[in-house]
């Protein structure tokens, strides 16, 4: 009898914390001292890709945002060790009723030729500080938008090699909530040179 009920409540417990867990990850980090924090992250179901052109506006229905791809500069000349410094400038406008978060570190992705731009090569503090100087008085597109706010900002990231044919980003206008995406075709020639000579 005994075993009977303990093996009834192991498996109401597992039960209980399956439930619990559903629809989150946990994620481990360690800090210096050697403890560990555990964090709950949603994970959220695959989303739908979007396909819009630069310099047209897509309006994001699910949160009611105008988003606007304005162009892509070149920030820097080629490095000596291929880098390319680069910026795109998008404009929103919040429609909804609610504050919306952009997070340009987490809601970008860049693609050459099929392959995306890993994190560690694709954002560095020489193309923010190449755009921050060159685009004057723009912000960075990374903020809180209130509702009925709008936003003009840059996106700064390099590349590596100029023998690339198509690069493609994609943008998730709410990456807290939805990993839908907007997908936006790149030709060298949408690319504007705005780095002295």
């Amino acid at each position: 009898m005994k075993k009977k009920i303990f093996i009834i409540a192991l498996a109401l417990s597992l039960t209980m914390m399956s439930a619990a867990g559903c629809g989150s990850k946990k994620v481990t980090t360690v800090t210096n001292e050697g403890a560990q924090t555990t964090i709950a992250q949603k994970v959220l179901p695959p989303g739908v890709e979007y396909t819009a052109d630069i310099g047209k506006e897509f309006i994001y229905e699910n949160e009611n945002i105008s988003i606007t791809f304005e162009e892509i500069d070149q920030t820097s000349k080629p490095a000596q060790d291929g880098r390319t410094c680069m910026a795109l400038i998008f404009s929103a406008v919040n429609n909804s009723d609610k504050a919306i978060t952009i997070t340009m570190l987490d809601d970008f992705k860049v693609f050459l030729d099929g392959t995306e731009i890993t994190f560690d090569k694709l954002f560095s503090a020489v193309s923010a500080a190449t755009a921050t100087q060159l685009l004057e008085g723009m912000t960075r597109y990374d903020a809180t938008i209130e509702k009925g706010e709008s936003i003009k900002g840059f996106v700064p990231f390099q590349v590596y090699g100029q023998d690339w044919t198509t690069m493609v980003v994609q943008y998730k206008p709410d990456a807290e909530n939805s990993n839908d995406y907007i997908k936006y075709e790149v030709k060298k020639s949408d690319i504007k040179e705005i780095f002295p000579n």
